[in-house]
């Protein structure tokens, strides 16, 4: 992802979804889980990333919160959005890990 830290700082940070295991790409369904995370981030007005550790390959650790609606306030996104994590696995994309 890349990422805004604000004062027009911006960062590239690969991110590990908490709490899920989807396959790899090249494994059955990895492509689909992979084709499902890219669209919904692109189509996404606003994203907010809950993180608190990072992983042995220093990938940040988190939650990804998103909105397809550009008004909602960036605290509501985080409340009331669409938590990608739940999605894949409510999909069927991805296991509990």
């Amino acid at each position: 992802m890349r990422l805004d830290l604000g004062f027009d700082v911006l960062i590239g940070q690969r991110i590990r979804l908490a709490e899920v295991d989807a396959p790899p790409l090249k494994e059955d369904g990895g492509e689909e889980a992979f084709v499902y995370v890219r669209d919904q981030m692109a189509k996404s007005k606003k994203i907010v990333i809950r993180t608190s550790k990072e992983d042995l390959h220093g990938r940040f650790v988190g939650h990804v919160f998103y909105s397809l609606d550009e008004r909602m306030e960036w605290g509501r996104v985080y409340r009331d959005g669409k938590w990608l994590n739940q999605e894949l696995l409510d999909r069927g994309l991805a296991r509990v890990y």
